[in-house]
């Protein structure tokens, strides 16, 4: 899975990320795979074309975002299903606080590249 965030949402990206991989799942995430001042926008593209799917940490910034709706876009036309996911950090009582994480499959009209309504489908 490719993760698409906001930049000022790295921190719940990370979060999400470790959700995921906990879970037995890969992430492909920028931070790790593209190389600082390099042309990071074909590397996203290609790793979205060999995904098997695309997630989006969903904030404010993210759906204001052009680059995320840029690789949302993309997604799309390559016909891989988008799920959005909101962490949140809840508090365990006598203990740390733990990562949940919703989260839901998206719609994308590419005639437009305006991310639909959230289309929820789990937890």
């Amino acid at each position: 899975m490719v993760l698409s965030y906001a930049r000022e949402d790295i921190g719940r990206a990370e979060l999400v990320r470790r959700w995921l991989s906990a879970r037995g799942l890969a992430v492909w995430v920028d931070w790790e795979r593209v190389e600082p001042g390099s042309f990071w926008r074909p590397q996203v593209e290609k790793a979205i074309e060999a995904s098997i799917s695309v997630g989006l940490v969903l904030s404010p910034a993210s759906l204001r975002s052009q680059n995320c709706l840029s690789e949302l876009v993309h997604a799309r036309r390559c016909d891989k299903p988008v799920i959005g996911f909101r962490p949140e950090l809840v508090d365990q009582p006598g203990g740390s606080p733990v990562c949940s994480v919703r989260y839901a499959v998206v719609r994308v009209d590419v005639s437009f590249g305006e991310p639909m309504s959230p289309q929820p489908s789990g937890r």
